[in-house]
């Protein structure tokens, strides 16, 4: 699949930190007290800069292979990105995005567009910018804070360092010294600072460009290179969907309602190469001119007014993605002739006003309701495109616009399922003025501000569906559209989505309808701000937790009533239960339901029915090696074959009451006989509905582990290469882990641990197998919690 085309593809294999910490608070930065002129160490080679040094052949490689494990995002180390050159010009800052009480301005990538408007951001640079002579190497080399950095990462961390220093170092992890003068006396205090932090140093040759590039002042592409970077391999393909989005009102405000639906992702069209990607933009600009992109806090905001106070006209584009693509946030959507098709049917070919689309008006931007401005698309259209790409939408939930958090997480299950009622059964797609009584401004979503079921929504079943929801009022998906299931899975600090039910037995099930999945889309991804207040944030969480208890509710409406109650009190019950519990029936109260269910086990009756009621193609072929219905847990006798290993993992995947799964990292890449598999730990707890009270919650001894062949999640932390012959011991000394010192010397017996040696070329191999096996969805893992546990 590899190909060669004008930007460094990702195929360079992308990669880990300059600035780099484990994660966690805001940077403080450093200041050295007395200030004293300090010596550098500059290596007695003293090499002199090799000309013709170019950075997207030679230095863009290398930071993607070993630094943008950890600086990409809103939560890398410093907000150093190091994922293009801009971000390497940008620099670094000692504070992080969305750690103030207060609200905070935004930065991310394109909240500037100059070296100079990053400055006056509190941005300082990581690279020379104060040298009296631009041409002395050496003073370039002594005037950087990233090659300083990376110097002593390279004489620091070497195979076997030690990892006690991380420890000792980790109350230091989020400074970020300022300038080369600061950033000199805190490598003194703090030698394991160094860069990659806290992971083997850069081979030689790697350290050796890197110097020179630096050496020779750090230049970036030519403007010839920088020109093909951003050109598209087929300009047609982009004019004939640009045209579609710009032509009319009609086509504007789809475009609109599309664009604030799909404004995170990365778009692939078909038959261009598998590296090249777009985002749609809102652009002052028409196609073929430049792009000239609207920059607005969020992606409803007024795009502004003209010089003459005349609104900006919008036109919607697709902007070419230049960065190296980090998995975390690499939210895939495929476009290809038949989407054009089906896109132009559903919003252009219907008709939205039965007195006729002439009389449609520009609804502009004075509301922040949804609801509202785009009420002229009918909600049906609207609500019919969402669980279409339903994946696209939840991905954007669920990665998106934060990095990681475990608070933010804690609103969610670390496994669930999500199902969508079928528009023909959607009240709120038949009443759709539902929506606007159901919505309510962020900052006022307290639980006492919360929108319940309204009372709209409930004389709108006891008109609509007086009998309650049947299975058939489960979206199928039109027989063929993987859309119709997702599965969840939470990794404590981020979470990943994917198609079909996967990982076994959920812990949850969400139905979602129209309001409620556009309730939270919106709560969660266009009105939330990465930089906003506490308050913000809380209100964010608040606001889900109560819209996720909503779709939790609507699956439990499926069974008879007097099941209820059971299963509401094994998803949520303790102290979390006492308020849910009571809060969530007024989802189903008076909802009826015919269902008829095992006694023994209502939630897993229930859903094998709805399963069954699903075409085969929906269904698709698991990775997961046990499936959802039941098999043996009894284990092989003795693994000698890849057939035993697999019956093995399916059966530890069914096992109950296993003691190691609650000291297994979250994710656990395990390479074996050169297939890849993955070790998914699902936490449980009792309720997830308390802000600041999940680990009261935790209830480590029903932790599961979900196991795939294949890799699943973004951010692994630990890697385990394993021989076919060592798998048998591997297994019997898993089942012996009961203790925590127990898992310590079970990770020095398998693991790979931080200052290994081979802890890059593993990573790179995992890369390479992601590349090569799903080339559209592969993106750069993240390593920043590798090993921390």
């Amino acid at each position: 699949m590899n190909k060669t085309h004008s930007r460094a593809p990702f195929t360079y294999l992308s990669f880990v930190s300059i600035i780099s910490v484990l994660g966690g608070a805001g940077c403080t930065s450093f200041k050295p007290a007395p200030e004293q002129e300090l010596k550098y160490r500059i290596p007695a080679t003293e090499l002199l800069p090799v000309e013709n040094t170019r950075y997207l052949k030679d230095i863009h490689p290398i930071f993607s292979n070993r630094c943008v494990v950890c600086h990409a995002c809103v939560d890398a180390p410093c907000q150093l990105h190091l994922d293009s050159y801009p971000g390497v010009r940008r620099g670094a800052t000692s504070s992080r995005m969305g750690t103030n009480i207060f609200e905070s301005s935004p930065t991310r990538d394109k909240d500037a567009r100059t070296t100079t408007e990053w400055r006056s951001k509190g941005f300082f640079p990581v690279i020379n910018e104060i040298s009296p002579d631009p041409k002395d190497p050496i003073d370039h080399l002594k005037n950087s804070i990233l090659y300083q950095l990376i110097e002593q990462g390279f004489e620091h961390n070497q195979s076997g360092f030690g990892l006690d220093e991380l420890n000792d170092h980790r109350a230091e992890k989020n400074t970020c010294p300022q300038t080369p003068l600061h950033t000199k006396k805190f490598i003194e205090n703090h030698p394991a600072a160094g860069m990659p932090y806290g992971l083997p140093a850069l081979d030689p040759l790697s350290f050796e460009t890197l110097r020179n590039w630096i050496a020779e002042g750090a230049p970036g592409p030519t403007t010839e290179e920088a020109y093909r970077l951003t050109e598209p391999s087929n300009p047609d393909i982009l004019n004939e969907w640009e045209t579609f989005f710009n032509e009319t009102l009609k086509s504007r405000l789809t475009a609109r309602f599309i664009y604030e639906h799909a404004f995170m992702a990365h778009i692939h069209f078909e038959g261009t190469p598998d590296d090249e990607f777009f985002e749609l933009v809102r652009s002052r600009t028409p196609f073929p001119e430049t792009i000239d992109e609207i920059v607005t806090p969020r992606p409803y905001d007024s795009p502004g007014t003209s010089k003459k106070g005349r609104p900006i006209s919008v036109y919607y584009r697709f902007k070419k993605v230049t960065q190296t693509l980090v998995r975390k946030t690499h939210i895939l959507w495929e476009l290809g002739p038949s989407q054009l098709l089906f896109l132009k049917m559903l919003f252009i070919e219907t008709l939205w006003n039965p007195e006729g689309d002439l009389n449609l008006t520009d609804p502009g931007y004075h509301s922040t309701n949804p609801f509202e401005y785009f009420q002229q698309i009918p909600a049906e259209i609207r609500y019919r495109f969402m669980i279409e790409n339903s994946r696209l939408i939840v991905n954007s939930m669920i990665r998106g616009p934060v990095c990681s958090g475990r608070i933010a997480t804690n609103a969610i299950r670390d496994h669930f399922w999500v199902f969508f009622l079928d528009p023909a059964a959607d009240v709120t797609v038949r009443e759709p003025t539902i929506g606007l009584y159901e919505w309510a401004p962020l900052g006022s979503k307290f639980p006492w501000d919360l929108p319940a079921a309204s009372k709209n929504y409930n004389q709108a079943m006891r008109h609509y569906k007086k009998e309650g929801f049947s299975l058939a009022d489960i979206w199928k998906g039109e027989g063929h559209n993987p859309n119709a299931i997702l599965t969840v899975l939470r990794h404590e600090t981020s979470a990943t989505v994917h198609y079909g039910p996967q990982g076994g037995l959920p812990g949850t099930v969400w139905v979602l309808n129209f309001s409620n999945f556009e309730r939270i889309y919106y709560n969660l991804v266009v009105d939330f701000k990465p930089w906003g207040s506490e308050i913000h944030k809380i209100a964010t969480w608040n606001s889900m937790s109560s819209h996720r208890a909503e779709a939790e509710e609507r699956f439990i409406s499926l069974l008879p009533k007097k099941y209820r109650s059971q299963v509401r009190s094994q998803w949520t019950h303790g102290l979390g239960g006492i308020f849910e519990n009571h809060s969530k029936k007024k989802y189903s109260d008076g909802i009826p339901a015919k269902i008829p269910v095992d006694p023994e086990s209502p939630f897993e009756s229930l859903l094998s029915q709805l399963l069954e009621t699903m075409p085969s193609p929906i269904l698709g072929n698991s990775p997961m090696l046990a499936t959802f219905e039941k098999t043996s847990d009894e284990l092989p006798a003795h693994i000698s074959t890849i057939e035993d290993w697999e019956k093995a993992l399916s059966a530890l995947s069914q096992k109950k009451n296993i003691l190691f799964a609650q000291f297994l990292p979250n994710i656990l890449f395990i390479r074996l006989e050169n297939q890849p598999y993955t070790f998914i730990s699902n936490r449980s707890y009792a309720f997830n509905n308390i802000v600041t009270l999940g680990p009261l919650a935790y209830e480590p001894e029903k932790d599961t582990v979900a196991t795939f062949r294949g890799l699943f999640g973004d951010r692994p932390e630990l890697f385990i290469d394993l021989s076919l012959e060592r798998a048998d011991s591997f297994i019997k000394d898993l089942l012996l882990i009961h203790t925590q010192n127990d898992w310590i010397h079970f990770k020095e017996t398998y693991g790979i641990r931080r200052n290994n040696s081979i802890f890059w070329q593993t990573l790179d191999w995992f890369h390479s197998w992601a590349h090569q096996n799903s080339p559209l969805e592969a993106g750069v893992f993240d390593v920043s919690e590798y090993d921390i546990n």
